[in-house]
């Protein structure tokens, strides 16, 4: 029900931001006739509105299907999807970044290198990732997000990365559950959270990854 803003321009137009985080349709970047159209609607219709609101764009590498569903087979392995999808996300912040002044340059959250890197070294993470659906985040994969972005807004982990005992960090995963919005369709068996060792994982594996910082 909590639907913000109705419409980007009356959102971005209505105060200042210090962050703006924004993530295509995973095909567009990845494909040259669909990146064009982000990058010309980048220039002329989000540019005046980024400008104005003041806030740092932040791009998602949105992470590449689990299997070839929705049209994909040509975009090839996860790992040549990502790749094109990453050098799409990288032109966008190209663009904006010879139009903004240097207090608003851009950043690049790496969400689907991180799946990556899970998918190499743990397949059996990586297949938990997403929704039964191929394509959509599970709750794992979503928790996975929120700490790339974290790491890339803030330069850290999030607070229960700080060494803290055991009944603080359970503490602080159980209130990251209840704030979270658990975003599955109402048809489907919800999908587990991550446990505590579950998270914990997660949340370090953005520590190997890159990422754009000030």
């Amino acid at each position: 029900t909590d639907i913000g803003s109705p419409t980007v321009s009356v959102m971005l137009s209505s105060r200042q931001y210090d962050f703006l985080i924004m993530n295509d349709y995973t095909q567009a970047p990845a494909r040259i006739e669909r990146r064009e159209e982000t990058l010309s609607s980048l220039q002329s219709d989000y540019l005046p509105l980024i400008r104005q609101c003041g806030a740092t764009p932040v791009f998602i590498i949105t992470p590449a299907y689990r299997k070839q569903v929705n049209n994909s087979t040509d975009l090839g392995s996860p790992e040549t999807f990502t790749m094109k999808t990453q050098e799409g996300c990288e032109a966008y912040a190209s663009v904006l970044d010879e139009l903004l002044p240097d207090t608003q340059k851009c950043r690049i959250a790496p969400v689907g290198l991180a799946y990556l890197k899970i998918r190499e070294e743990n397949p059996e993470m990586w297949e938990r990732l997403f929704h039964v659906d191929d394509f959509h985040p599970s709750p794992h994969g979503t928790f996975l997000q929120g700490c790339v972005l974290h790491w890339t807004l803030f330069g850290c982990g999030p607070a229960f990365l700080g060494g803290g005992n055991e009944g603080d960090d359970a503490v602080a995963i159980d209130q990251l559950r209840r704030d979270a919005r658990l975003m599955q369709p109402l048809d489907d068996e919800p999908l587990p959270l991550p446990t505590m060792k579950e998270a914990r994982y997660l949340a370090k594996v953005d520590e190997a990854v890159s990422f754009t910082l000030p």
